[in-house]
């Protein structure tokens, strides 16, 4: 669907309703395949055209068998707790424990219009409530109230009231103004090197849904201070480190990309640290020499961090479709090979998965008289994978509307040693620390940091940022 303006994408009922018609649900959208395929096999020039070539269509779906990987325990705190895997969603679970690593709030600013001075007290007050029990800290701020609804106030509050023990500016703004934003972050991110939050007013309008966006708000804020909010347990016994990385095209329309190399930096994949670069659109060579240094100085952060370098490194690659894995193979997996290889003292075992999103393939499970949705979990590697491949497809969320849309593994290049089941159970497991949802998504966490670091640069920042923030999740 394309052509809504923002005016359109802000009317709730007008795209509940587009929703209703665009997004079919299983039953439906099988009902409407079979429709589809009646009318081809009963048509009499397909039919002559198809019989030309040998062929016919199947008259019903593919059946095969999958299979639902086991459920994930969370841990917060030195505690584990199991969630309802069928939901994809462990926030209740979570609500009123403390977080499984908390970084303090002592030293911050929000700064807000005075018009909007209630609603940034409404936020604190909420916050100081529902933060708590998450065992996080929140000393008051400094409150700076700007006259008017410009640009340059808001910059120039935080340029002449941050200093050195800052730990954090929390912005409330009337609207999701682009313009506003990009200023901010670019101010935050490569002036003063500040982890920043942008809340829009609306968000807080409705006081019954307050306390639940302040524990949002106070997650994020935890995370974008250096805290993890929860892990998972990782069984390998090896030293491992998982990387992301993506692209995303730069809007300010000088033929450029910025690339978002993410690698873990602990045993439980909850610290990260990221670079981003600028790299001509489609010049693999460029971005081969960008994926190497990535590559060296996260290696070196690992050992700085660790005292060693990994033994096992899984590079998860998203954005990529099959007509690229050529060029990925020559000038992305090769590059990485030498330097496992050659450029350190480090002999890891490495494999290169591409994550495809973009794929038309669909599961429907069937029950007594209909078809659903399969449950997040569950894992196809049979029949409908290519026999030429190592590959497997996994659902890992759970949509409330229409049919859920599973995410295909590619791997291009395997030295790991690691049994396929292990594979498909890593994967899954990282599709559970993506720290702005509380659940299971539909892609492993690090594509997704990776995704969220090349969009905020490419739409806002059109530079690196500052290398004192690659230890923060500074673009949640």
């Amino acid at each position: 669907m394309t052509g809504l303006t923002e005016s359109m994408r802000s009317n709730f009922n007008m795209m509940r309703e587009m929703a209703n018609m665009t997004k079919l649900n299983p039953a439906a959208r099988v009902r409407n395949l079979q429709v589809f395929m009646n009318k081809l096999s009963s048509t009499a020039d397909v039919k002559r055209e198809m019989e030309s070539w040998h062929l016919k269509f199947a008259d019903k779906l593919v059946q095969f068998q999958a299979r639902i990987l086991p459920s994930e325990k969370i841990i917060q705190n030195r505690q584990s707790m199991t969630y309802i895997q069928k939901s994809g969603d462990f926030s209740k679970e979570m609500r009123g424990k403390p977080m499984h690593n908390v970084m303090h709030l002592h030293n911050w600013i929000i700064i807000s219009t005075r018009y909007d001075e209630g609603k940034a007290r409404d936020l604190l007050s909420n916050l100081c409530k529902v933060c708590s029990p998450m065992g996080m800290q929140i000393r008051n701020p400094k409150i700076i109230l700007v006259n008017e609804d410009r640009i340059q106030n808001y910059l120039d509050a935080c340029k002449y009231n941050v200093n050195e023990n800052t730990d954090m500016v929390c912005f409330i703004v009337p609207n999701n103004k682009k313009e506003r934003y990009d200023a901010i972050k670019k101010l935050t991110c490569l002036d003063i090197a500040i982890p920043s939050q942008v809340v829009v007013t609306r968000t807080l309008n409705k006081r019954n849904m307050l306390m639940s966006v302040a524990t949002k708000i106070g997650i994020q804020l935890n995370c974008k201070l250096g805290g993890e909010p929860w892990a998972l347990e990782i069984p390998f016994k090896a030293k491992i480190m998982v990387i992301g990385y993506d692209t995303y095209h730069d809007s300010a329309g000088r033929g450029r990309s910025a690339g978002a190399f993410i690698a873990s930096m602990n045993q439980l994949l909850t610290r990260w640290y990221s670079k981003v670069t600028f790299h001509s659109a489609g010049a693999w060579e460029e971005l081969s020499n960008y994926v190497r240094v990535h590559f060296v100085c996260a290696l070196k952060k690992y050992k700085e961090k660790n005292n060693c370098f990994p033994d096992l490194i899984l590079y998860y690659r998203d954005g990529v479709g099959d007509g690229q894995i050529p060029y990925v193979m020559e000038w992305e997996v090769k590059p990485c090979k030498e330097v496992i290889a050659t450029d350190l003292s480090c002999r890891a075992r490495f494999a290169f998965i591409v994550v495809n999103k973009k794929i038309n393939t669909r599961f429907f499970a069937p029950t007594a008289d209909s078809y659903t949705n399969p449950p997040p979990g569950t894992l196809v590697d049979n029949t409908v994978t290519r026999f030429d491949r190592y590959d497997f497809y996994l659902v890992s969320q759970c949509v409330r509307q229409g049919t859920v849309a599973p995410t295909q593994y590619h791997v291009i290049e395997d030295f790991s040693g690691l049994k396929p089941d292990y594979m498909q159970r890593i994967s899954y497991k990282l599709t559970h620390l993506y720290y702005n949802w509380p659940g299971t998504i539909r892609v492993p966490a690090p594509c997704q940091y990776a995704h969220k670091l090349a969009f905020l640069a490419g739409q806002s920042l059109h530079q690196e940022p500052r290398e004192e923030l690659t230890e923060r999740l500074f673009y949640l």
